[in-house]
């Protein structure tokens, strides 16, 4: 099943052809060129909990209808300052990649991944009156991705400009350039990361002030991850009473490539920790979030579990959306 690494943020009332916020499984398509509104933000994230970061942070700010409504200017401006927004971009830039806008493509919008955005503006159709556009720009800048993405200035902050239509010589050499630079970069195997410090790029850490604190050792708590002695990089987490995760990374004085059970119980416990984090977050005390995981365990369904979450109402900061998202990260769908 493809993860749900798809961002649209935006307004919800839109309506047609613009799609509803929320996480996607492929890349929505979105008028793209110089004439196009604002809203929606399309982006394309690296993996599911970076997606559910992002969606996290920035939708918020287009639940106020007045964020919205304001020239488009004052609205990106706005959206740069909001809360969320500079830790979204310091998490993007710390993974120190390109970040890609593409005005003119199959599926424009904000791609953090190079070869997408690339096969983006190659896939182009032409349109109705059978002209071909095809162009894209890559920044350094989330922010000044964003306001390229969103306004219809030539930007002049770019890095690249990639457009094999009107520069066919340079754009041919940036792409042989960044996709076999991107060849040379990429790992076998992906390891496990050390939870000690956290250092994933693809995990952005969410601030101390926001961590669980130490849970009492009762049948009811999730216990805090903690180190096991003896073996680096090795923790456990329990997220119920009945089920525990055990992750071991690699001997940094041995390394060999993480096997796929092993990556996909780091992937688990990660969006656990995430959901974690998440809901106490919101404000919810570590009791609320041990009493959310027994009612998931106990749910047979993401419909079930939103329908008994929004039942009690010590939990009505929790949105729908919000209790679908902690459903997609503990199961890490």
């Amino acid at each position: 099943m493809a993860q749900k690494c798809y961002v649209v943020l935006g307004p919800k009332n839109l309506g047609s052809p613009y799609k509803s916020p929320a996480l996607y499984n492929s890349m929505q398509f979105k008028a793209g060129g110089y004439s196009a509104p604002p809203l929606p933000i399309h982006i394309q994230c690296p993996d599911y909990t970076f997606a559910a970061f992002v969606f996290d942070r920035l939708q918020p700010f287009f639940s106020v209808r007045s964020n919205w409504i304001p020239a488009p200017r004052v609205l990106v401006q706005n959206f740069i300052s909001a809360p969320g927004f500079q830790e979204v971009a310091d998490a993007v830039e710390q993974r120190d990649k390109l970040i890609w806008v593409v005005k003119h493509g199959a599926k424009p919008g904000l791609f953090l991944d190079t070869a997408e955005a690339i096969a983006s503006v190659d896939n182009s159709k032409t349109n109705s009156d059978g002209r071909l556009f095809q162009e894209a720009f890559a920044f350094r800048s989330f922010s000044e991705a964003i306001k390229c993405q969103m306004l219809n200035d030539a930007p002049r902050t770019a890095l690249h400009v990639y457009n094999p239509l009107s520069q066919p010589e340079s754009s041919a050499a940036l792409r042989r350039s960044l996709l076999e630079e991107g060849v040379k970069e990429e790992a076998p195997e992906e390891h496990i990361p050390n939870p000690d410090p956290p250092s994933d790029p693809e995990a952005p850490q969410l601030p101390s002030s926001h961590q669980i604190p130490s849970a009492p050792s009762t049948p009811r708590r999730p216990a805090p991850v903690t180190n096991t002695q003896g073996t680096p990089g090795s923790y456990h987490i329990f997220f119920s009473p009945n089920v525990e995760l055990r992750i071991n990374s690699p001997n940094p004085e041995s390394p060999g490539p993480a096997s796929p059970a092993r990556r996909a119980r780091a992937a688990r416990a990660k969006g656990v920790d995430f959901g974690r984090r998440m809901l106490a977050n919101e404000g919810l005390s570590l009791e609320d979030v041990a009493d959310i995981e027994e009612v998931l365990l106990g749910a047979y369904s993401a419909e079930t579990f939103i329908e008994s979450v929004g039942k009690e109402e010590s939990w009505n900061v929790l949105t729908s959306e919000k209790v679908q998202l902690v459903w997609d990260l503990y199961k890490m769908l």
